[in-house]
């Protein structure tokens, strides 16, 4: 009686064994892609299927890292620390992304931790690019200044097969010299069995002889269809420049090239678009290429311009020092920040006063000049 006992115990725990094994596998495996922000913006993921890309900030201005040191759970620990939230009109956030490899996977939420100097930011928010970063994933108010804030996003999507890139926005600071602090940011999900239509090994892009050379090579290839090479200027807005024909079923490596004979002057951004038979679609990493057509006009915009920020286009390459100066000759003192994209912005260390001054910039070389006028 005792050993019938044990064996139906036995065979019930096997089966629960192998009900639980089949859950494990239909639930996937968990990752977590992480940039933890300590005297570095790199990202690191516990699943090979992802490479995250460096976290980089927009519009506002980085200290040097490392940044602040500040202690939590017992042991040292860094944050990133940024300025120049103030201006207005110009969208400023902190950027980082991630890329796919092989499988589909699920994301269950995102989280980080956030602080604010006294006149820093008080409010931050989370987007995403699969809206177009058109809405709030989540958003929160900083009411106290000095305290470190765990924000959790809930980001329930399934079965992606394309990197992500999220934003984190910081709006409202008292003054552009307030302080936001970045720290510990998590992406959590779960790899699902799917394997994508096509496994991309390599993605290169070079400027020769003012042509961009891509090329590309895959590891295997499922019911696919073709090949699209965007372009775009922004990162945000891309345009096809061109289509490739693609081996179709292959299990062997898979190479291809395309050439852009007429990258736009300044920085360009390519990605291969995969397709496949049903429609769908997934993105090798984005590679960018400089390309320095001829000198760039010095643009100043708009002119006249505000005595507390001078903002000019930047598509220059080789370039060495921007100066300004007032009508007297003298050396204004400023601090350059990259405002947007393709721009770059001047805050002078005092406001300026109404008048005449002289922006000269030195690229190759060579020197170019355009007056300024503060009403």
């Amino acid at each position: 009686m005792i050993e019938h006992y044990q064996s139906s115990k036995s065979r019930i725990l096997l089966m629960l064994s192998v009900i639980l094994f089949f859950v494990f596998q239909a639930r996937g495996q968990a990752f977590q892609i992480v940039w933890g922000m300590n005297s570095t913006l790199s990202g690191a993921s516990s699943n090979t299927n992802f490479v995250p890309s460096d976290a980089a900030l927009h519009g506002a201005h980085p200290h040097g890292l490392p940044t602040i040191m500040y202690y939590s759970l017992g042991g040292g620990d860094y944050a990133y620390g940024t300025t120049y939230w103030h201006t207005t009109g110009v969208e400023k956030y902190l950027e980082f992304s991630f890329s796919v490899n092989t499988y589909e996977y699920d994301i269950s939420s995102v989280s980080f931790r956030v602080r604010r100097s006294a006149i820093g930011p008080k409010d931050v928010s989370l987007r995403s690019s699969l809206d177009g970063f058109g809405s709030d994933l989540t958003s929160f108010y900083l009411s106290a200044d000095g305290t470190f804030y765990n924000i959790n996003a809930p980001f329930s999507h399934s079965n992606l097969s394309n990197g992500i890139t999220f934003r984190i926005y910081a709006r409202n600071a008292d003054s552009y010299l307030g302080v936001m602090y970045f720290d510990q940011i998590v992406v959590n999900g779960t790899v699902n069995s799917i394997i994508l239509p096509v496994n991309f090994t390599r993605f290169d892009a070079r400027l020769l002889e003012k042509q961009v050379h891509l090329a590309w090579e895959t590891a295997w290839e499922k019911n696919s269809k073709e090949f699209v090479i965007e372009r775009s200027v922004d990162m945000v807005d891309f345009d096809e420049i061109g289509k490739v024909s693609v081996t179709g079923e292959s299990e062997s490596r898979q190479q291809y090239a395309l050439i852009d004979p007429e990258p736009q002057p300044g920085a360009s951004y390519y990605r291969v678009k995969m397709v496949d038979q049903d429609g769908s679609y997934t993105y090798s990493q984005v590679r960018d290429v400089f390309f320095a057509d001829a000198m760039a006009e010095l643009i100043v915009t708009p002119n006249p311009a505000s005595p507390e920020v001078i903002r000019i286009q930047n598509h220059f390459s080789g370039l060495t020092e921007i100066t300004l100066w007032d009508i007297f000759g003298r050396k204004i003192p400023v601090q350059f920040i990259h405002s947007e994209i393709n721009y770059i912005s001047m805050f002078p260390h005092h406001r300026l006063v109404s008048g005449i001054y002289v922006l000269t910039i030195l690229q190759n070389g060579r020197k170019q000049h355009v007056k300024v006028l503060v009403p």
